[in-house]
């Protein structure tokens, strides 16, 4: 069985977030060394968001305008609203969200300003934090791998491709992006009958997705259904 509720990582204390982390990631067999750097840098986020005696004052939401926008036109998000997933081109600094059901917007101004780039052509949400994946040689070509919803990519930062369908489609996908025009993708179906040989186990209220603009030096972080929030270190 498969939980998910990627809220407010502040009610539980680190070392149970690090335990979690750690079994978490076994389930994946990842390197260990691999395994450190992860548990380190999600470590030291859980540290910024519940140790700093500044940090609720230097945490800004940057999705809420969008969204209030968005439905004020009249457009409706399917459930569970909000936000889910986040990305940055490390060599720029721009910053990508997905919208749930309503697709995937870039702002080059730390989350001022959105724009649309997806033409489209992606909608449902981000179950997980690899559910969006980024070529980090060149951080335009996108993919990403919706949950109830179309998916796609892009594979010259500009012309996007829907992914064909299946069921309720992908909880997290990969790319090798090595290829000018890439042959290889990986991506785990949700909920397969019968089940498949991949198992996820969340611990409940912790974010599920971060991404760090090197440029800037700024975190982002990012909870299914709720705001994308923009930390400046």
């Amino acid at each position: 069985m498969r939980t998910n509720n990627c809220s407010d990582s502040t009610n539980i204390p680190k070392s149970n977030r690090l335990e979690s982390m750690k079994k978490y990631m076994s389930k994946f067999l990842l390197p260990l060394s691999l395994r450190h750097v992860v548990i380190l840098f999600i470590c030291c986020a859980a540290g910024v968001l519940t140790n700093s005696s500044s940090a609720s004052e230097k945490w800004t939401d940057i999705s809420s305008s969008l969204l209030n926008g968005l439905t004020n036109s009249g457009l409706r998000l399917d459930w569970p609203g909000g936000c889910s997933g986040v990305i940055v081109n490390r060599t720029n600094g721009d910053v990508t969200i997905k919208v749930v059901s309503r697709g995937l917007w870039r702002s080059s101004d730390k989350g001022k300003t959105w724009q649309r780039i997806d033409e489209n052509k992606i909608s449902g949400r981000d179950e997980t934090g690899w559910a969006t994946s980024v070529d980090q040689n060149a951080p335009s070509r996108l993919a990403s791998f919706s949950l109830d919803g179309s998916a796609g990519w892009t594979t010259d930062g500009t012309n996007w491709q829907a992914f064909t369908s299946l069921g309720r489609n992908w909880d997290y996908g990969s790319v090798d992006w090595a290829a000018p025009v890439p042959k290889v993708i990986i991506a785990a179906k949700h909920e397969t009958t019968p089940p498949g040989e991949v198992y996820f186990t969340f611990s409940p209220n912790w974010f599920g997705c971060y991404a760090w603009d090197p440029e800037n030096n700024i975190l982002y972080a990012s909870a299914m259904g709720n705001p994308v929030y923009r930390f400046d270190l």
